[in-house]
């Protein structure tokens, strides 16, 4: 698998040392697959049948960009990269192409490893990946590489069993298949869940309705990817509560209580008094008075204006994802 990594970078590593550019590049192997996430500057990239001679890997490999594209040239065929939109290649093939500043995770798998699908991985070869179904496996792709930092060892062949039944769900959709990869579909849809929540909390309209409008799935769907979250109403509830402490916490805060609720989108001040005091046992004044007290304050201070946390505490609350 190293082998193959190397050869599909070798140009840019020649480039690298030529233009004198930065490239990120990690790579982590799960039995027989491996991911890679990289960023890497505009460059030209290729794979020749020099190359293809030399090292004869024909691994699958499912490119995943998070932002930025490539253009990459299979013989007459010109595919485009885009974020949300996977690309499925072969390292048997002669490819070239282009980048631009670009950031994405790939997945290679063995051919031998995907025997059961092979017919799906070839109609689909050298190809966008644009279904809906697909755009799950692209989310899959990138949810498991941010995990991987922290993943053991004794839980790597588990992953890799649920990698292989994702793919088939998604590449060469069945019933069975679905049923076996439902799990891991379940973790993107809710997944999604949390960054539309995280997008738009702050909006009065935002539920239920709204988050199936916009993710394309059922109420009944929504609900159950949403239990492990304590369901999707406590999720928005809880995340806009949050939300509040912060404001609350915040060294210098003065800004009115009923103001920070409707900023958050409860209905009126009463159900957010409410809400808080069973989120966190206290009233959002008390809170205040609390967090004004640990910072030593008898009243609040103006807030900094360089916009810096002062504490720990300050620092801990601003950050973001």
């Amino acid at each position: 698998m190293a082998g193959a990594l190397r050869c599909c970078r070798r140009h840019l590593a020649g480039l690298e040392r030529e233009a004198g550019f930065k490239v990120g590049h990690s790579v982590w192997q799960l039995n027989a697959f491996a991911v890679s996430c990289a960023t890497i500057p505009p460059a030209n990239f290729v794979r020749d049948a020099r190359q293809l001679r030399r090292d004869s890997v024909d691994h699958w490999f499912i490119i995943c960009p998070r932002f930025g594209g490539s253009k990459v040239r299979i013989g007459d065929k010109v595919l485009v990269t885009q974020p949300a939109t996977p690309l499925l290649l072969s390292l048997a093939d002669s490819f070239d192409g282009q980048n631009a500043q670009c950031e994405s995770c790939s997945l290679f798998m063995p051919r031998d490893a995907l025997q059961s699908i092979v017919g799906a991985l070839d109609l689909a070869r050298n190809r966008t990946l644009d279904t809906p179904i697909a755009g799950l496996l692209g989310d899959y792709i990138q949810l498991l590489e941010r995990g991987l930092p922290d993943l053991k060892q004794a839980d790597i062949p588990a992953v890799t069993d649920a990698t292989k039944a994702m793919i088939a769900a998604c590449l060469a959709p069945s019933s069975d298949r679905q049923a076996e990869a439902q799990g891991q579909i379940d973790i993107v849809w809710r997944e999604r869940v949390r960054q539309l929540v995280e997008q738009r909390f702050r909006r009065p309209t935002l539920g239920p309705d709204e988050l199936c409008r916009l993710l394309g799935i059922s109420r009944s769907r929504l609900y159950r990817v949403s239990e492990p979250l304590g369901g999707v109403q406590h999720y928005i509830r809880r995340r806009r509560l949050r939300e509040a402490e912060a404001e609350l916490c915040r060294e210098g805060s003065v800004r009115p209580i009923f103001e920070i609720a409707e900023s958050l989108g409860f209905a009126d001040a009463s159900s957010f008094y409410s809400a808080f005091r069973a989120e966190f046992g206290c009233s959002p004044s008390e809170k205040r008075a609390a967090a004004a007290q640990d910072k030593g304050e008898s009243m609040p201070r103006p807030a900094r204006t360089d916009g810096q946390p002062s504490d720990l505490g300050s620092l801990l609350r601003a950050l973001k994802a």
